[in-house]
């Protein structure tokens, strides 16, 4: 009963109630959308799948609510968060399970507190990879826009604009990779067909690096870093420490993916294509420390640093060797 209504409660919600701004247990009950949501999930989903008497679990959903609204517990929840994966699994998925053997039916609260969790990381081919990738850009723009100023709509649409752009060349690469590879699935690798693309390995080359423009946008690379610094001094700070923390990271997986799992190591290494990848990473390296040094405000030399930083891994990733991944 504790694992499935207490801490199932606030799992459920962790990761959506964080990115909308919030950074206490208390903060989430205050907004509207997420209390609304963690009640449903309660009463509508979790209630129904337990065996004991209804009332009796009612009763302690309501003390647990009670709690979760006390002003002097001040539940992170980035503590909640830590092992996401392994706590959803234990106190969400029988809930989940037990909703679907007793109603046939999907859950719809904990298949959207699955679907936040799983969404980008454990994507599987391409096309789920750049659906995933405009969701991430979707939910997080209002994180930008939060506090409503005109500085902080002008951002949010900068971000919105740049990112759209940038999922934009992704796109266009994909439908090249759906015509030379075998399958767009992630394999170990690569999958494209080098009998297919023989004589086109120039055109191939220049559609991997718009690619990695394109989702290098997402890691704050040179020449489509700027919505950072711009993102973050307007944004709440929880939202700015999604940006730094989790946003960039998925342009970084994204270069992953397309590098190391559909054009592979061995096509690109020594071309041109690779060289100016780790150009443009040394560029954003050296720009983004520079500019951090003279930036006065705090927030804004932050994201300067954030682009600095995630280019150190961008460029070991694009050495194509073992030791880049160190």
């Amino acid at each position: 009963r504790k694992v499935r209504i207490l801490n199932g409660a606030h799992t459920s919600f962790v990761l959506a109630s964080f990115l909308c701004g919030n950074d206490i247990v208390k903060e989430s009950m205050d907004d509207d959308d997420i209390r609304n949501f963690m009640n449903n999930t309660l009463f509508e989903e979790v209630i129904p799948t337990l065996t004991l008497p209804k009332q009796d679990l009612e009763e302690f959903a309501a003390a647990v609510i009670d709690r979760f609204n006390n002003p002097y517990v001040k539940h992170a929840l980035l503590a909640i968060s830590l092992n996401s994966v392994s706590k959803w699994r234990a106190r969400c998925m029988p809930s989940f399970l037990g909703f679907v053997e007793k109603t046939g039916k999907l859950p719809a609260h904990l298949t959207f507190s699955l679907a936040a969790l799983m969404s980008l990381c454990f994507s599987e081919n391409m096309m789920t990879l750049y659906l995933s990738y405009e969701f991430m850009t979707i939910l997080t723009v209002p994180l930008v826009i939060h506090t409503g100023t005109p500085e902080a709509v002008s951002a949010g649409l900068k971000y919105l604009g740049y990112s759209i752009f940038g999922a934009g060349l992704g796109l266009m690469g994909f439908f090249f990779l759906n015509t030379y590879c075998d399958t767009t699935s992630f394999i170990a690798g690569g999958t494209l067909n080098m009998a297919l693309i023989e004589g086109k390995e120039n055109m191939m080359l220049i559609v991997f690096f718009l690619m990695i423009l394109g989702f290098g946008c997402k890691a704050g690379m040179f020449p489509l870093h700027a919505w950072l610094p711009t993102a973050h001094p307007v944004a709440p700070s929880p939202a700015s420490a999604v940006l730094s923390g989790i946003i960039t990271k998925g342009g970084v997986i994204a270069i992953i993916r397309v590098t190391y799992y559909l054009f592979g190591a061995d096509f690109l290494r020594g071309s041109w294509a690779q060289t100016a990848v780790l150009i443009l990473s040394i560029i954003t390296i050296f720009m983004g420390s520079m500019l951090a040094y003279k930036e006065k405000l705090l927030k804004r030399r932050l994201a300067y640093s954030t682009v600095s930083n995630v280019s150190y891994v961008v460029f070991g990733l694009m050495l194509l060797c073992p030791a880049g991944f160190l």
